[in-house]
């Protein structure tokens, strides 16, 4: 029997095509290594709290991602703004947000791809979950946050204030206040030393017109 009908080879070229087969799959469906959430946890205030979704594509080159968020609790999305994105687009239904990211450059990228921005409406706690992502991810990592209705920025310049809210005087005033009162007592101190010294200068005049005028008459 011919070689090119013997089941040796026949057996061959199957085995050669599956290993093909699975070779091109694997590079096909190969993934990102991890697509995550960060910071992981924190506190989510009334005004727009920024999280940011990162992505590390590994060896595989990064062409965007498609992916959806859901988030539980009384909070509210605000807004996204796209990091590595030639197309950039955020769509919110319910409690799902999903991004669609494309990026037509290619190479392997690791960093922020989309930064989100939540706001709280309520006070409790809020749990994020990706819930599908293409391509897939080997690591996919969410976050937990408290909500909070009270502002976490307070402005360095603001004033001091007591327990029962009174403002306290602000550094120097006092010190300022000091500086006057001794500036205006010396004024005042000066001006009676003058006064003095002027009273007894016009006094001595006085004393020595009548003195001359006695001694002018004696002569007559």
């Amino acid at each position: 029997m011919p070689i090119e009908d013997s089941p040796l080879k026949k057996m061959f070229v199957l085995l050669l095509v599956v290993f093909s087969s699975s070779v091109f799959v694997t590079k096909v469906n190969a993934g990102y290594t991890s697509v995550l959430l960060s910071p992981s946890s924190g506190t989510i205030g009334p005004s727009e709290t920024a999280i940011e979704l990162k992505v590390d594509s590994g060896v595989d080159e990064f062409i965007g991602i498609d992916i959806d968020i859901a988030f539980t609790g009384p909070v509210e999305f605000v807004r996204a703004t796209g990091n590595k994105c030639g197309s950039f687009t955020p769509t919110v239904s319910g409690g799902t947000l999903n991004i669609e990211c494309f990026f037509m450059d290619g190479g392997v990228y690791s960093g922020t791809v989309a930064t989100l921005y939540f706001k709280a409406t309520d006070t409790g706690t809020s749990t994020y979950s990706i819930t599908r992502v293409d391509p897939e991810s080997a690591t996919k990592a969410g976050g937990t946050y408290t909500l909070s209705m009270e502002s976490n920025t307070v402005s360095s310049e603001e004033s001091s204030t007591t327990s029962s809210g009174t403002n306290l005087p602000q550094a120097g005033l006092l010190d300022n206040t000091t500086k006057y009162i001794v500036l205006g007592g010396s004024l005042v101190l000066y001006g009676f030393i003058f006064s003095r010294f002027d009273f007894f200068t016009d006094k001595a005049k006085t004393r020595r017109i009548s003195t001359r005028q006695k001694n002018f008459e004696k002569r007559f």
